[in-house]
C-alpha cells in the first residue's frame, strides 16, 4: 500500500483526490480549501467520473456521526462494507460508529480517531496502518483478519 497524504503536511497547499462522483467541483482536503472547477476538454461535455481506488476520507466536518455523508471526503457517500478508510489527523471531529462495521483497510494517525459503541464490532479484513502511535480502546471488539503495519 502507498502512503496517502494527511492533508496537513508542511507546505502542502492543495490535495485533490478527485473522488466527488459527479459535478464540476474538485474538493481540497487540506485546511486551505483551494477547491477547483473541472472543465470539459475541447467542449467534450461534463467530466466523466470513475473510481480511483482511494480510501474514503473521514473529515468529521459536520459532527462525529459516522453515517452523516457530510463527514466524508466522498461528498454524499458514506463508506460501505469493504471500503478502505483513511481517518485524518486534521478531522474536525472524531469518528463515532454506532453499529458494527467491516472495512478492508484502515489507515490511522496519532490521535484518538475512532470510537465504536459498546456491543458493536469493527472488523478489518486486509490491514491496519498506523502512521505513529497505536491506540486501541477496549469498549468494543476490534478484529484484524490480516496485516498490521506500524
Amino acid at each position: 500500500m502507498t502512503s496517502y497524504p494527511e492533508g496537513s503536511e508542511t507546505n502542502l497547499l492543495v490535495y485533490l483526490p478527485f473522488e466527488e462522483k459527479s459535478g464540476t467541483m474538485a474538493h481540497d482536503y487540506t485546511i486551505n480549501n483551494y477547491f477547483g472547477t473541472l472543465l470539459a476538454y475541447n467542449g467534450s461535455g461534463v467530466p466523466a467520473f470513475v473510481t480511483a481506488g482511494l480510501p474514503a476520507i473521514w473529515t468529521g466536518a459536520e459532527s462525529g456521526v459516522w453515517s452523516n455523508a457530510d463527514n466524508w471526503g466522498w461528498h454524499g457517500r458514506v463508506p460501505t462494507n469493504d471500503d478502505d478508510l483513511l481517518i485524518t489527523p486534521w478531522a474536525a471531529n472524531n469518528a463515532m460508529v454506532s453499529s458494527s462495521l467491516r472495512v478492508k483497510e484502515l489507515i490511522l494517525f496519532d490521535h484518538n480517531p475512532i470510537t465504536v459503541s459498546s456491543g458493536n464490532t469493527l472488523t478489518v479484513t486486509e490491514g491496519v496502518y498506523f502512521k505513529t502511535k497505536l491506540r486501541i480502546g477496549v469498549s468494543s471488539d476490534f478484529i484484524i483478519h490480516s496485516g498490521l503495519g506500524l
